[in-house]
């Protein structure tokens, strides 16, 4: 018996290939990052193929990320989704094998990114979404699906209707959890709903049902002391809770005479006690053509990204999901709405949250230079107030000679010095000579690299480092015994001088 499960042929992808013969490491571009306030830790923007850039970040984040939000290639058929530097189409016979084989790769990297706490929101529509449920239940787990958001592209249907008299207007955003230590934040509850139209003194109140909805086994009569008539049913409340209801004027009788209805209950706003209530998977209208025009405007009107995901809708999941000091990566950037939603919360709520984009820098007839350059960092350096910015770039080394594997080849021009930037968040620089460079995080945290070992100076320079800060770190680059897809590093925090 064949087991059950999402069952397609794996292709290979060039990118995959390429990591066997070439070293992948991070470069800056210093003209295009930016730092606004100094106090501020570092967000980050790196272009180049988000598969290798995921590969980097498993060593740097693994298991650190909070959030992940992506909106990947939908897989249409019309030019959406780029496969080995070919578009793929409707008649391509392998067109869903090509995309699960793509999404695969990345999501098994993103479930280890991912903290204890952690979630990942995917957009998706109708055309892949009930193989991602299976290819999510594959690698995430049955039990970390948590539920598939709805959300309204738009409000009716305009203009010629089509043969089958029926508009999509629909698309969904699936939701999984790394574990059971994952729950979202609730929405603020408000006076909607709530009035007082008899002046009650105790404040605003809505009607609420009493009948069970569960397995209660509370059956009896409820009287209406003013009129006599009785009520019998399956009650959420024992009849002992009931009765004093009654007595404090909070169960509401219809107002027929026949009996006919159901009491309800008088529920204040104030006896609720948190301020916050549960959310629903259905999330809503949000406007497709808004979020164009908007991105527009941050460009003198100038269109020059169709599909923009909502900005709203991404703050709203983020902000659900996301605690005031969390990591947030997408590694399908396109225009950039995840760092600007990402910006506005932190300047909502004072929050120090961190953003990571990847982006692929897809070039088109619009967009020659590609979205990256011409949309994704314009519009967070137009847009992300009082943030700071690293630009990094995926760059790559062919590996040369018999030691193709070993790490000098980065080492000898310090090529390994931005991954662990990266990895500690650590890029104001204290002091740099031809033997090593010290940098601290904000000041509570001290990095060192050293460009070869560290021998008879590593006492005098620990005590260095402890002058600086006490919280600190030297990384030695060493050159053999390292896995091929990413870099090894010895971490000598924790050695005990002699």
């Amino acid at each position: 018996m064949s087991k059950y499960g999402l069952r397609f042929e794996d292709k290979s992808e060039d990118c995959v290939s390429q990591m066997k013969t070439h070293h992948i490491f991070l470069t800056e571009d210093e003209e295009k990052s930016f730092v606004r306030d100094v106090k501020k830790h570092h967000n980050l923007l790196i272009k180049g193929e988000n598969y290798h850039a995921l590969k980097m970040l498993q060593w740097t984040h693994k298991g650190k990320v909070d959030v992940i939000y992506i909106d990947p290639p939908y897989n249409t058929g019309n030019k959406d989704f780029v496969y080995n530097d070919d578009f793929v189409d409707e008649e391509d016979s392998f067109r869903h094998s090509k995309w699960l084989s793509f999404m695969a790769r990345r999501l098994e990297i993103a479930y280890k990114l991912l903290s204890d706490k952690g979630v990942i929101f995917i957009s998706i529509d109708d055309n892949e979404l009930f193989q991602l449920k299976m290819l999510c239940d594959q690698i995430f787990g049955e039990n970390s699906y948590v539920c598939n958001f709805t959300w309204q592209t738009k409000q009716g249907a305009k203009g010629v209707p089509p043969s089958n008299m029926l508009i999509m207007n629909t698309e969904y955003i699936l939701c999984y959890c790394k574990s059971n230590k994952f729950r979202f934040n609730g929405d603020t509850r408000t006076d909607d709903g709530f009035a007082n139209p008899d002046n009650d003194p105790r404040g605003l109140w809505r009607s609420e049902n009493i009948r069970a909805t569960g397995k209660q086994n509370n059956y009896f009569d409820i009287v209406d002391p003013k009129t006599g008539i009785s009520y019998n049913g399956n009650w959420a409340f024992c009849k002992k809770t009931i009765e004093q209801m009654i007595a404090d004027d909070k169960i509401l009788f219809p107002k027929t005479k026949k009996g006919d209805g159901t009491p309800r209950q008088k529920k204040f706003k104030d006896s609720y006690t948190n301020d916050t209530k549960a959310i629903t998977t259905a999330l809503g209208w949000y406007s497709t053509q808004e979020s164009t025009e908007s991105l527009a405007e941050v460009f003198g009107g100038e269109k020059l990204f169709d599909t923009p995901k909502p900005l709203p809708l991404i703050k709203y999941l983020l902000q659900q999901a996301s605690q005031k000091d969390s990591i947030i990566l997408d590694f399908f950037a396109g225009s950039g709405t995840t760092g600007q939603a990402v910006a506005e919360l932190n300047k909502e709520d004072g929050g120090s949250r961190q953003f990571i984009l990847c982006t692929n820098n897809a070039r088109s007839e619009k967009l020659s230079d590609g979205i990256c350059e011409e949309v994704t960092y314009p519009r967070l350096a137009k847009t992300i107030d009082n943030e700071n910015l690293k630009y990094m770039v995926v760059s790559s080394l062919p590996k040369e000679g018999k030691k193709s594997d070993h790490i000098f080849q980065l080492v000898d021009d310090n090529k390994i010095a931005p991954l662990l930037m990266v990895k500690y968040n650590a890029f104001n620089e204290v002091e740099k000579t031809e033997k090593y460079t010290i940098l601290s995080n904000n000041n509570d945290f001290c990095l060192a690299i050293w460009n070869d070992y560290i021998e008879p100076e590593e006492k005098s320079f620990r005590q260095k480092l402890d002058s600086i800060c006490k919280n600190n770190v030297i990384e030695i680059c060493v050159d053999s015994e390292y896995p091929r897809d990413y870099y090894e590093f010895i971490n000598r925090k924790d050695e005990k001088e002699k």
